[in-house]
This record gives structure tokens, sequence and C-alpha cells, in this order.
């Protein structure tokens, strides 16, 4: 037994290296893979970035819900589920699967750019903005953001009214104008013609 072994060490020898050196060069080409998929960024980075990006999302106060391209949620911050009146489960599920009205699931699901799209949701008025989003050339659904505008369509029409307002003080004031210059019109000749009376008496 002992001289079988000693007769296999070469050989053995042999195999092992080869293993070891086909699994080191396999590791070193598997890291290089795994850092140019997540650009260079180690584990760590990867849970700094993903904090970093959740809190920033979630304290922007326009609402931005991104959706793929088989009309699934993939990301709704806290301003997105306040304006559509959602929970906070929403990533992940189809767009037609929430209580959405149909126009505003509509702009979601269209999957192409557009600005400035007016809607009703509820009782709030709401501008919605599309844009395609992809990565290294490669279509991964859309963006949309949202902001609400109910105040400012009330502080309009406010505007509105006191503009009207100010225009008919404005014309009632012409008006008022226009007759006290009529009578000061009037009364003035008749007190120039009285005057050369009064001096000859």
């Amino acid at each position: 037994m002992w001289s079988r072994l000693t007769d296999a060490a070469g050989d053995l020898a042999l195999y092992l290296g080869v293993g070891a050196l086909l699994g080191v060069a396999g590791s070193w080409l598997l890291a290089r893979l795994v850092k140019r998929r997540t650009r260079g960024l180690e584990p760590h980075e990867f849970a700094t970035l993903a904090d970093h990006r959740e809190a920033l999302l979630h304290s922007i106060r326009e609402g931005i819900i991104a959706v793929d391209p088989a009309n699934r949620v993939t990301m709704a911050n806290d301003g997105a589920l306040d304006l559509l009146g959602l929970d906070g489960r929403v990533v992940g599920q189809q767009i037609d699967d929430l209580d959405l009205p149909p126009q505003v699931a509509a702009v979601l699901t269209a999957g192409d750019d557009s600005q400035d799209v007016v809607l009703l949701v509820g009782e709030r008025v709401v501008v919605f903005n599309q844009r395609s989003a992809s990565s290294r050339g490669e279509g991964i659904g859309t963006v949309t953001t949202m902001r609400d505008r109910t105040d400012l369509v009330s502080m309009q029409s406010q505007l509105s009214s006191n503009l009207s307002i100010t225009d008919t003080l404005r014309a009632q004031t012409h008006e008022f104008a226009n007759q006290l210059h009529t009578i000061s019109g009037l009364v003035q000749p008749a007190s120039t013609t009285r005057s050369p009376s009064s001096s000859a008496a």
C-alpha cells in the first residue's frame, strides 16, 4: 500500500496542482465578472448605496413611481403612495391590480414620454410627467413623477376672482369719473356766464 502511494504521489501532486490552478483562475475570472457587473462596489458599499437611495427617494416631496415593461411597480416613494391613496405594499404588483382611477392607470402604463398631464385623483389635482428609463441601452420601464397642484389651482381661482373684482371696481371708478367730469362740465359754463353780470352790478 505504501509503495503504491509513493508511486502515485507524483501524479497526485500534479492533479492537485492542476485543480488548484484551475480553482484560482476560476475564482479570479469570477471576481472580475462580479466587479464588472457591480461596477467595482464592495458588499458594504451596496448596503450604503441602498440605504442612501431609500432615504433620498422617500424624502422627496413629489411622488415618484417606477414601472417595468411588464407593468409591475418596481419602486414607489411615500409621496406617490400619498397622492395615489395606496398603502406601502405596491412593489411587485401589477398596475391593473391596484385600486387606481382608469386614467391614472393609463398614464402609468403608457410607456412613452409625456409632460404635464393634469388628472383629478380623488379631490386632488395632480400633474404627471413620465420618462422612459434605460440601462446600458436597454429599456427597463418608465419613471413617473407626480406633483400636487390642488393648492395652486385654488390660488389661481382666488386670483381670477380677485382680478374680476378689480376689473369691476376699475370700470365703476371710470364710470364715476365720467359722471363727475360731466357734472363739472355742466357747472362750469354757468359759473362763467354768471360772473360778468355780477361784475357789472
